[in-house]
C-alpha cells in the first residue's frame, strides 16, 4: 500500500482454494506424468530461488511458507496479505491466535507484510 517494491525470484500466489498460480498444472497437463513434470519444474524453481514471495496470508499461504521454510532454511520468505490481519477469512480464529501466529512466523524468519498489494509485470511461471 505504501509503494514499497519487494524483489523476488519465485512468486507464489496463495489466494485461497481457487486461484491461478504457477503451482497449478496447466490445462494441457492431463496425464500423471505431465502433472508430475510440471510440479517437478515448480520444485526446481523454488529450490533455486533465494527469495520467495507468497501473495496471500490465508491458510494456504501460511502453510506453504512454513513448508518452504522447513525444506529450505536459508531462503528469504515474505507473505504479502492485502488485509489488515493474517488468516482474515478464517473468522472462527480469535485475534490472540493470529497474534501468536505472527510471532511464530517471525521466529521462523518468515516476513509478513499486511495491507500489502502486489503488481505483477509480465507473465510468471516456473
Amino acid at each position: 500500500a505504501d509503494g514499497e517494491q519487494l524483489p523476488f525470484d519465485v512468486l507464489v500466489v496463495a489466494t485461497g482454494s481457487r486461484n491461478t498460480s504457477p503451482i497449478e498444472p496447466p490445462p494441457e497437463a492431463v496425464t500423471r506424468e505431465q502433472v508430475a513434470a510440471h510440479l517437478h519444474k515448480v520444485q526446481c524453481a523454488v529450490a533455486a530461488a533465494p527469495r520467495i514471495a507468497i501473495i496471500g496470508g490465508g491458510v494456504v499461504g501460511v502453510e506453504l511458507a512454513g513448508e518452504i521454510r522447513d525444506r529450505y532454511a536459508g531462503k528469504t520468505i515474505t507473505i504479502l496479505n492485502s488485509g489488515a490481519d493474517i488468516l482474515s477469512s478464517a473468522t472462527m480464529l480469535p485475534k490472540s491466535f493470529r497474534k501468536r501466529l505472527l510471532r511464530l512466523l517471525a521466529s521462523r524468519n518468515i516476513m509478513v507484510k499486511l495491507n500489502a498489494t502486489a503488481e505483477l509485470d509480465g507473465h510468471f511461471s516456473p
